[in-house]
């Protein structure tokens, strides 16, 4: 399992809860399941996306509840620090606090409507997409016109009236 990214994925009933929200594991190893909770690794070759959601509570409530959606790095590339990820990964889109998660998982489920495998899309797109939900605006679609091309688009209606 040479140059693969692990994650720790862990649920523990009404204390922890760690899932793959999307991306396709190159491998899967199942540690331990009983009715009440389980553990697995999931490993991922370099440069795939997926999307982690972190949930941990105690007998008061939540204690932390967080989505990372990440790309798998390469041996020697700059990785950052993400949790139950080993050795690491970059951060494409973090949101964390309820509100602020709840609006990603949100956007998420709309935008699964749209496209039905989201690790195909560009890593810029989560990117983009980041600063406009930490900003409380709604991420454009993956295939809405922006950039040049919508300026582009906005002159050639602006000619023709």
């Amino acid at each position: 399992m040479e140059y693969l990214t692990k994650i720790h994925l862990h649920f523990d009933e009404k204390k922890r809860n760690s899932k793959l929200l999307f991306g396709t594991p190159a491998v899967t190893e199942n540690i331990s399941f009983t009715e009440r909770s389980s553990r697995k690794n999931v490993f991922f070759k370099p440069d795939n996306l997926l999307a982690l959601e972190l949930w941990v509570a105690n007998d008061h409530g939540t204690l932390l509840w967080m989505i990372y959606i990440v790309r798998t790095v390469w041996p020697g590339e700059k990785a950052h620090k993400v949790p139950f990820v080993e050795p690491g990964a970059e951060i494409l889109l973090h949101a964390r606090g309820k509100g602020r998660t709840s609006r990603a998982l949100q956007w998420l489920r709309r935008l699964q409507k749209i496209e039905a495998d989201l690790s195909r899309l560009s890593p810029d797109y989560y990117r983009i997409a980041h600063y406009y939900l930490k900003n409380n605006i709604e991420p454009r679609k993956p295939n809405e016109p922006h950039g040049p091309v919508l300026d582009f688009l906005k002159h050639q209606i602006n000619a023709t009236t």
